[in-house]
């Protein structure tokens, strides 16, 4: 939705970013923040330190802060989780396997609204039982079935990422792992298997 640091509006300089969810618009006491519109309820930050050394690059992390607007006058200290690696935890932003992939799934699509790009997905979402303002309960023939599935898309995701159609014909040793557009489309079609690729291996452009 937006940069921050030197490529972002605030220059590089610092500012607060004020992140503003479906159907909000900005209070009126809320002049020197720099607002975003999320299409969505739940956000992510991805943030890169690139001073070239550890001290300064803690300096830089000590000063964020995150926190809900009516905290604005007395912000909470930014607290650091160190993650836990999959599988123990889905910390790390891998998505969990099996069914729980899809109890996540049925989960975000009760938090988000649908947008008109959604609405073909939703379509196929309610055929396995996951659907706007719904409970999701599969039964224990679903619960295998889904299982199953979650296996073989997994499989078909690493196929998809590490064996890429649409490489050059070269004998490099490298492998090129960004082959899509930065908003995953062309004049004429989504890049969907572009896309599946680098999502499965990565996180966002």
């Amino acid at each position: 939705m937006t940069d921050m640091g030197q490529p972002g509006p605030d220059k590089g300089n610092g500012g607060k970013f004020l992140v503003l969810g479906p159907g909000q618009s900005a209070p009126a006491d809320a002049p020197g923040y720099i607002t975003v519109k999320s299409p969505t309820n739940n956000n992510f930050m991805i943030i890169r330190m690139l001073a070239p050394d550890g001290a300064e690059n803690e300096a830089m992390q000590s000063k964020l802060r995150a926190y809900r607007y009516n905290q604005r006058t007395n912000p909470p200290a930014g607290r650091m989780i160190e993650p836990i690696p999959y599988p123990t935890s889905t910390t790390m932003g891998s998505p969990p396997r099996g069914i729980a992939y899809f109890e996540v799934l049925a989960e975000l699509v009760q938090q988000e609204p649908v947008h008109e790009r959604d609405r073909i997905m939703m379509g196929m979402l309610r055929s396995i039982g996951i659907e706007k303002g719904k409970p999701f309960n599969p039964d224990e023939r679903m619960k295998k079935t889904l299982d199953e599935a979650a296996f073989v898309a997994e499989a078909m995701a690493m196929t998809n990422d590490f064996e890429k159609r649409g490489l050059p014909a070269d004998n490099s040793k490298w492998d090129i792992a960004l082959l899509l557009n930065p908003n995953q489309e062309t004049d004429n079609y989504t890049q969907i298997d572009e896309r599946a690729s680098w999502f499965y291996e990565a996180t966002a452009t």
